[in-house]
């Protein structure tokens, strides 16, 4: 349970994690259940140590990248290197080295935090690691969804599963020499009309070529995927409206080949300057 939870949590996406924090802020569920999904978070968000870790081997050192030697995918442990690219741990923060960003309050388990409950002091620093709309403290404030914007991010969903998630993967995280990580993308992340060049136009770069999917789905179905990539997984980037897409469409209608990672960095805001 607690692997699972980690897994989650790590996942970032939006209806599970809240499913897990409320289960978690339950006070009807056995104390154990709760403790080990908590644990979960805790490994995910705080850096603790996941059940079964093995202790670390005399002279043995982890490659670049890499969590441990001895961990499953480690240079030095079973499997070899990693499937896919990993992300870059970000560090820093109040006693952790990841965040998670949610569209609303897990209103179950800020109660949890703020109870007499023994797990409290847990949710608590829990709490520190995770972001949503409109809470006290927070950095720059993310605007929630609206509901023709939620209703776009779930069509979205459907569009990801079932076009894109054989090579971006369920979490977003792309695979090597064949997808490109999504999360922290300065390019899915930027002005929407760079994303939805690539879509529209396709890109060719290190890490495979993005074929032009502009033929086949509708500029609807365009706006939804990118609002959904550029919400999912924690992360806060704006919504996508199709008149955007359908104004890029226009401009681009002569193109003929794929973008280059140059010309699309080209027009992020500040380059050149």
């Amino acid at each position: 349970m607690t692997m699972l939870g980690a897994t989650i949590v790590r996942a970032g996406d939006e209806a599970s994690v809240q499913a897990l924090l409320a289960r978690v802020g339950d006070l009807a569920r056995p104390g154990w259940q709760r403790a080990a999904m908590l644990r979960g978070a805790e490994v995910a968000l705080l850096g603790a140590v996941a059940p079964g870790t093995p202790a670390p081997r005399r002279g043995l050192a982890a490659a670049p990248g890499l969590p441990c030697p001895t961990c499953p995918g480690g240079r030095a442990g079973p499997g070899g290197a990693y499937a896919f690219a990993q992300v870059p741990v970000q560090r820093g923060g109040r006693g952790g080295s990841r965040a998670v960003r949610l569209d609303r309050e897990p209103s179950a388990f800020v109660a949890l935090a703020a109870s007499g409950d023994e797990l409290a002091s847990r949710a608590t620093a829990v709490l520190a690691r995770v972001e949503w709309a409109g809470k006290a403290g927070a950095g720059a404030a993310v605007a929630p969804l609206s509901p023709e914007e939620q209703r776009r991010f779930d069509a979205g969903r459907e569009v990801y599963r079932n076009v894109c998630q054989a090579c971006r993967q369920p979490d977003g995280r792309g695979q090597e020499r064949l997808a490109a990580n999504l999360i922290g993308s300065t390019l899915a992340l930027g002005p929407a009309e760079i994303p939805a060049r690539i879509l529209l136009n396709g890109k060719e770069g290190p890490v495979g070529l993005m074929p032009p999917v502009g033929q086949i789905f509708t500029d609807e179905q365009i706006a939804d995927v990118l609002t959904y990539i550029r919400r999912e997984w924690g992360q806060a980037g704006s919504a996508v409206d199709p008149a955007t897409i359908a104004d890029v469409r226009a401009k681009t209608a002569a193109r003929t080949r794929p973008w280059t990672n140059d010309e699309l960095n080209a027009l992020l805001p500040g380059a050149g300057r």
